[in-house]
C-alpha cells in the first residue's frame, strides 16, 4: 500500500468515527484536526508524486534536538510529532531539514535519528498520531555538531560528515574589516 493509499485510508476511518461522534466535542475536534493533517499530507505526497517541482525550504528542527522524549520527534498518541509538522509546515516532501547541534541531543532523540537517517528505513517511519507510516526519504537532512565524539558511531555511519577548519586569525580579522566596513 503506498503512502497515499495509506493515508486515504486512514482519513476514510476518521471520517467515518468523526460523523458518530456528535456529542463529543473534544474528540470530534482531535479527529477534525487529525483530517485537516492528514488532507494536507495527502496532497503534499501527490504533489511530490506528481512530479513536481522541489520546493526545497530549509526548516530548522531546532527544537526537536532538545528533546528528551524521542516520541515527540516522530509523533506519539497526543501530537502530530515535530517531523512532520516541519512537513505540513514546508508543504513540500522536498524539504531541507537542518538538525542544528545534533550532538547535544539526547540519547533518545539520536536512536530514534537512526531510523529517519537510514535510507533503508526511512520509508515507513511510523507516526502514532495519525496511524500510518509517512515516507521521509525525500526529505534531506542536514545536521550540525561541535563535537563528532559526541554523535553515537551508528549515526556517524548514516552521514557524509563534512568537517570544517576553524578560521585562522588573520581570516577573523579580514571578517570583522569587511564587517566594519559596511
Amino acid at each position: 500500500m503506498t503512502i497515499i493509499e495509506q493515508l486515504t485510508a486512514k482519513k476514510d476511518k476518521i471520517q467515518e468515527e468523526h460523523g458518530v461522534l456528535v456529542h463529543a466535542s473534544i474528540r470530534k475536534n482531535l479527529l477534525k484536526n487529525k483530517l485537516d493533517s492528514l488532507d494536507e499530507l495527502i496532497s503534499i505526497y501527490n504533489n511530490f508524486q506528481n512530479g513536481s517541482p522541489p520546493n526545497l525550504s530549509l526548516t530548522e528542527v531546532e527544537e526537536a534536538l532538545r528533546l528528551t522524549d524521542a516520541s515527540l520527534l516522530t509523533g506519539n498518541e497526543e501530537g502530530i510529532g515535530l517531523l512532520t509538522n516541519a512537513l505540513l509546515k514546508t508543504k513540500s516532501v522536498s524539504s531541507l531539514f537542518l538538525l542544528d547541534e545534533i550532538d547535544k541531543a539526547s540519547e533518545r532523540v539520536q536512536n530514534s535519528l537512526l531510523n529517519i537517517l537510514d535510507s533503508t528505513q526511512n520509508t515507513a517511519i511510523f507516526n502514532h498520531y495519525l496511524d500510518v507510516n509517512l515516507d521521509f526519504s525525500p526529505i534531506t537532512f542536514i545536521a550540525t555538531a561541535n563535537k563528532l565524539e559526541n554523535i553515537p558511531l551508528p549515526l556517524r555511519k548514516r552521514m557524509k560528515i563534512i568537517e570544517l577548519t576553524p578560521y585562522t586569525s588573520e581570516q577573523k580579522k579580514a571578517i570583522a574589516q569587511k564587517i566594519i566596513q559596511k
